[in-house]
């Protein structure tokens, strides 16, 4: 589940919430972005070489799960990209373009599934967590290299690093916890890719339910696009997402416990 970007500022909020220069809060982003950039392979490396230690499996199950997640991640970037022109245009967020996007990522997660499973039905099976973890390593990596060009375009006057400042200004927070919020971020999305593949590994036709509760998600993160950023963070409806995706993994993960060796 990719994350919502946070980049809109409200022009009706004062940006005068800050002890930070926007000077600081550059470095701040800039460094910030660095750290994730090498923050998130690490963690892929780290959860491969741990996976290999402890979970007997294939390599090409954990490649395929790669692919599958950088798949995943274009096909979301591209709904992401036309969700920004619009932003940019000053045309209001559109739904439907959201919820595509969306469903988007599942349909392909089912339809490589749903392959495999008729075709390699057993291999698939015993192979399941390692699949699952390569479509959240395939995200993270994605993921890594768009902190990468984030970093190079901070270090450069442009629109978008004023509006990334400005959006930090009205906040009223410095840029390191920004680096914090982006880091939760991207841990549910590995989290999300973890628990959905999982669950749909083991019985694909769960995808129903998770793209029923991928609407329900889009439609709450559509909510809180309407509101400022500082509503936003004291909405109720902030925790709505993460704690889908809390769920989501858990029952993954208890899907797979409970099914027979």
């Amino acid at each position: 589940m990719k994350s919502t970007d946070s980049s809109a500022c409200c022009g009706d909020d004062s940006h005068d919430h800050t002890p930070y220069s926007g000077a600081e809060i550059v470095r701040q982003l800039g460094s910030g972005y660095a750290i994730l950039t090498l923050a998130l392979p690490a963690a892929v490396l780290i959860s491969f070489l741990t996976l290999a230690a402890f979970v007997p499996g294939d390599f090409a199950t954990w490649g395929l799960g790669v692919g599958l997640g950088l798949l995943q991640y274009i096909a979301s970037s591209a709904f992401t990209f036309a969700a920004t022109r619009r932003r940019l245009q000053g045309r209001r967020p559109s739904l439907p373009l959201a919820l595509t996007g969306a469903v988007t990522q599942e349909v392909l997660r089912v339809a490589v599934i749903a392959v495999f499973s008729l075709v390699f039905a057993s291999w698939l099976k015993s192979n399941v967590i390692w699949l699952a973890l390569g479509v959240a390593a395939g995200q993270l990596l994605a993921l890594a290299t768009t902190e990468f060009t984030s970093r190079r375009a901070m270090q450069r006057p442009s629109a978008w690093s004023q509006n990334q400042v400005e959006y930090v200004l009205t906040l009223g927070v410095s840029g390191h916890s920004i680096t914090l919020r982006r880091a939760f971020e991207h841990l549910l999305t590995a989290l999300w890719a973890v628990g959905a593949t999982l669950l749909v590994g083991e019985q694909w036709q769960m995808a129903a339910a998770i793209i029923v509760l991928l609407f329900g998600v889009t439609l709450i993160g559509f909510m809180l696009q309407e509101k400022s950023p500082r509503q936003r963070l004291a909405s109720p409806l902030a925790y709505f997402g993460p704690g889908v995706t809390l769920v989501v993994f858990v029952a993954g993960v208890l899907v797979v416990a409970a099914a027979p060796v």
